[in-house]
């Protein structure tokens, strides 16, 4: 798991949208608490990704490993301007 952790932030930080949602099978869901979406399936999260939905105002630029709920999990920061 620490593995493809590790690929799926490179991915997302990468910038090219392709790159994480090539690492998710068809019935993937992105969902960020507390806040009210739901996306489901691969097309569903490519358009949240390419709408900026994500991260519009604050671009991530480093991601570190920790854990949440038990499970491998990231924190961010944004980048600097």
């Amino acid at each position: 798991m620490q593995e493809f952790t590790v690929r799926f932030v490179a991915a997302f930080t990468s910038g090219d949208v392709s790159r994480p949602v090539g690492l998710m099978t068809d019935d993937a869901w992105v969902r960020m608490p507390p806040l009210p979406f739901e996306y489901h399936g691969t097309e569903a999260v490519t358009r949240f990704f390419l709408a900026g939905e994500a991260h519009p105002r604050c671009p991530v630029t480093l991601m570190l490993p920790v854990r949440a709920n038990g499970q491998p999990a990231w924190g961010c920061t944004p980048a600097t301007r």
